[in-house]
């Protein structure tokens, strides 16, 4: 059995497609995914080689706050063909799901909802963050007198059969390499070194299918001293959590290129019908601080 990561998956998926002989000698029953979206499109050079059912492939959806798996669904041929869906199946015996509106209240079939989760996996709390442990262990009206439920910051939908659609994020919230990763949290600490105005950062997704992070930046004086930025964040910030590239604009960041967008600099197009049209072509000049630029780069995810 193999348990893993979409994104740590993905390069079996490629040697699969690429017909590397070792991928028939692996002797696998079945590949368990976890721990950040399964994008189903890309497991089709692995599922054209194997097939589906050995080993059989699982999508489970789950959190560390609920002992790690919550859910379960194979994965068929069906699913494959279904792009414009996530599935990640039905509760685990243990596991009680509950899809509610901002008011705390039951859904209906089909309709999108934050997904709470109970039963006895459910952790107790956050150590020594009371807190935060108030804000997402909160009372479990479907359980018994006493029990708690973990409010996920995660949104599905419930279909005709009982199974789980999973629609991503309610939050700004990321996953990067199966890391959870507030972008709020970021932006706020880059904000908070005295030479950044205003901030913004995405999760920008390479050719390869990897995720990292960038900071889209506006100083206050034009200049940045990357050392003490770099020393600023890590305090702040786990290291895993800072931008693996800093860009630096001359005006607010407001519409950086997107997360699954490969290459800069930022652009926002318009009609050429567009009265504003001719707005949208003065670009920012972005500044990169990368890997290329020498002692301004610094590595925090890479």
């Amino acid at each position: 059995m193999l348990c893993q990561t979409p994104s740590a998956f993905r390069s079996l998926s490629v040697l699969a497609g690429e017909g590397d002989p070792r991928i028939d000698r692996l002797g696998l029953r079945a590949v368990v995914f976890a721990g950040e979206r399964l994008e189903l499109s890309e497991l089709r050079p692995w599922t054209d080689r194997v097939g589906c059912e050995r080993p059989v492939l699982v999508n489970m959806y789950g959190i560390t706050e609920t002992t790690v798996h919550s859910t379960f669904h194979q994965v068929s041929g069906a699913d494959l063909a279904r792009s414009d869906r996530n599935p990640v199946g039905v509760p685990l015996s243990d596991t009680a799901i509950h899809l509610l509106d901002a008011h705390g209240r039951l859904v209906p079939v089909g309709v999108p909802g934050e997904i709470y989760v109970g039963g006895p996996a459910v952790a107790r709390g956050y150590l020594n963050r009371p807190s935060l442990t108030a804000e997402r262990f909160v009372p479990d009206p479907f359980g018994a007198a006493g029990a708690r439920m973990y409010r996920s910051g995660d949104q599905a939908r419930r279909l005709a059969d009982g199974s789980l659609d999973f629609l991503g994020r309610i939050d700004k919230q990321v996953k990067v390499r199966g890391y959870r990763i507030e972008l709020g949290e970021i932006e706020a600490a880059l904000r908070g070194h005295a030479a950044v105005r205003e901030a913004v950062v995405i999760a920008r997704e390479g050719q390869d299918g990897d995720k990292s992070l960038v900071a889209y930046v506006v100083l206050e004086n034009g200049e940045l001293d990357a050392a003490g930025l770099r020393t600023h964040l890590g305090a702040e910030l786990a290291r895993l959590h800072g931008p693996r590239r800093v860009r630096i604009a001359g005006r607010h960041p407001a519409d950086p290129p997107t997360a699954s967008s490969t290459t800069a600099p930022c652009r926002r197009r318009t009609s050429a019908r567009s009265p504003r049209a001719g707005t949208w072509h003065r670009e920012p000049r972005w500044r990169s601080v990368s890997p290329r630029s020498g002692p301004r780069f610094w590595a925090w995810s890479g």
